[in-house]
């Protein structure tokens, strides 16, 4: 939208100078697209409902990570059993954050109850994919959103849940709950950098 917008503006400046219109009506447009709501998210109470309704351990920790850790569908199901970090009383993830936002920690502390649920769905592995198919292989994408998807069907939420929107819900519900955009990026990053002018915009942060 940004950008039909400036094209828009500079076909009629252009038209203006070189008088073929005797005023600019693009001269008032917005040069930005207001942002003023939350990229799609779930309720926590609606985050409840889809892990009760987890089939299994590798679908709960799958689901949970997403959720709480913030971690993007592909950054998840790229992490090995060795990027799992057992450091005193605290269980990190290491992972590689996607994109070019070098702000974002490549790793995240898992919740102690997350974390007994990861290693349990692992069954003493210690290499490969922390998240396996049916056929022992890499968990693919596709199939961990059909999980995600799939899951809160089965939880009775009645639309679709994509993992994206599990991504986005911790951070939506910290910046409503008066945390500021400054602390998230220190904290967890933001997901996707594409809807930073949003939650920018939410925090009424500068």
């Amino acid at each position: 939208v940004d950008v039909i917008l400036g094209s828009i503006r500079a076909y009629y400046k252009w038209l203006y100078e070189r008088g073929s219109i005797s005023s600019n009506p693009a001269s008032k447009l917005s040069r930005r697209t207001p942002r003023t709501e939350t990229p799609r998210h779930v309720s926590l109470e609606e985050v409840r409902q889809i892990l009760a309704a987890a089939r299994t351990d590798r679908n709960w920790a799958f689901i949970a990570i997403l959720t709480f850790s913030s971690l993007r569908l592909s950054e998840l199901t790229n992490c090995d059993v060795t990027d799992i970090e057992h450091a005193e009383d605290r269980t990190i993830l290491h992972f590689k954050p996607l994109g070019s936002d070098r702000r974002r920690p490549p790793y995240t502390v898992i919740a102690p109850e997350v974390a007994d649920v990861l290693v349990r769905q692992l069954e003493g592995r210690r290499r490969g994919p922390v998240f396996i198919g049916k056929h022992g292989d890499r968990l693919a994408r596709n199939t961990g959103r059909d999980v995600v998807v799939q899951t809160a069907a089965r939880a009775g939420l009645t639309y679709v849940v994509t993992p994206q929107m599990l991504t986005h819900t911790l951070p939506a519900i910290a910046m409503r709950q008066g945390f500021s955009y400054r602390s998230l990026i220190r904290a967890i990053g933001i997901p996707d950098r594409r809807h930073s002018e949003r939650w920018v915009g939410v925090a009424g942060d500068p």
